[in-house]
């Protein structure tokens, strides 16, 4: 009996944590633009990657490369010295906003799996999903 109740103690511990790990979130990862100004991306989205032990953030801007720093403090975040290559491509429409978005925003919150970036006046800025790694 005793061996039964150490045992479903055991697995009642494990289950605990693995549930507390899935509510941690966090920015750190790589991540592919879902809508921005509430405008769905679907051809060619722009995406990155957000390093938190480097506090840098780079990746594929819809037409051109983009790089830039990271400032954080629990759910505030600004992204500081954000330039990037300087292609031209048919359509710039989409890397313009993702850019001046991205110079705009103050904070982060999560829907689910889902990372919204916010402005200062909170306006959904952009939503965002996390990109697997190999």
């Amino acid at each position: 009996m005793r061996k039964l109740f150490f045992t479903i103690s055991i697995l009642a511990l494990v289950s605990l944590v693995s549930c507390a790990k899935e509510n941690q979130k966090s920015i750190d990862g790589q991540w592919e633009v879902l809508f921005i100004n509430n405008q769905r991306i679907l051809n060619n989205p722009p995406n990155f990657v957000i390093n938190l032990r480097t506090l840098k953030i780079a990746g594929f801007a819809g037409c051109n490369q983009f790089f830039g720093s990271i400032e954080m403090d629990e759910k505030d975040l600004q992204l500081n010295g954000i330039g990037s290559t300087r292609a031209l491509c048919p359509d710039m429409t989409i890397e313009e906003s993702f850019l001046n978005v991205l110079r705009d925003v103050t904070s982060f919150t999560f829907e689910a799996n889902v990372l919204v970036l916010n402005t200062e006046n909170k306006d959904i800025s952009m939503k965002l999903k996390p990109l697997d790694t190999p």
